[in-house]
């Protein structure tokens, strides 16, 4: 889909109002007065606040998956594949902290059925893909093959949301990108099939 570079400078906007005084404080007026435009001018690319979160999901599902596809179709191994995945992921975040705080609000797929369906987009996206990459690990014996690939799949996309969730918890304060890199390395020497210490 094309977002307008207007529509990328409002969901920055508000991004950095989410970052600076949680999703609460992400209303129209709020959104309008840190653009320095008025309420009605705001309303000819947004509708409500329920589109300018929508737009949000849909401008990170763009950026992970064109980083997702370009490690996928690389040469690397599967196994290079999905440390270099969780990489990207990590530092994405990092540097674009709200959407770390959109992505777990409590409540907000329930508000509406809108964001819950972007966000099941986004996620089915992420779990197919990663799944693909390490069932390629088990058929090239970089993982244990006695293990299910779904399981290890809910194990590791968990592992990753947790942290992400303590980071916000505390935040934004740690290195999220060297603390995913320590979760894999961690994570991968209890299924490889050898001694992955190279992913330290």
């Amino acid at each position: 889909m094309d977002i307008t570079e207007r529509q990328k400078e409002i969901i920055t906007a508000g991004g950095k109002i989410i970052t600076e005084r949680g999703i609460s404080a992400l209303t129209i007026k709020n959104l309008a007065a840190e653009m320095g435009f008025v309420e009605s001018a705001l309303y000819r690319h947004f509708r409500s606040k329920e589109d300018v979160i929508i737009l949000m999901i849909r401008y990170l599902y763009i950026n992970v998956k064109k980083n997702m596809d370009t490690i996928i179709t690389s040469d690397k191994s599967p196994l290079d594949k999905l440390k270099r995945i969780a990489e990207s992921n990590f530092t994405f975040l990092q540097a674009h902290k709200h959407f770390a705080i959109v992505m777990l609000a409590e409540g907000l797929m329930d508000e509406s059925e809108k964001i819950r369906a972007e966000v099941y987009n986004l996620i089915s996206y992420l779990l197919s893909k990663t799944l693909q990459v390490i069932s390629q690990c088990i058929a090239q014996n970089e993982i244990k093959s006695c293990l299910d690939p779904e399981t290890i799949m809910h194990f590791y996309v968990g592992g990753i949301r947790l942290l992400v969730f303590k980071w916000k918890m505390m935040r934004f304060s740690t290195d999220l990108v060297q603390e995913g890199n320590r979760l894999f390395s961690d994570f991968i020497n209890l299924i490889s099939t050898k001694n992955e210490s190279s992913y330290v």
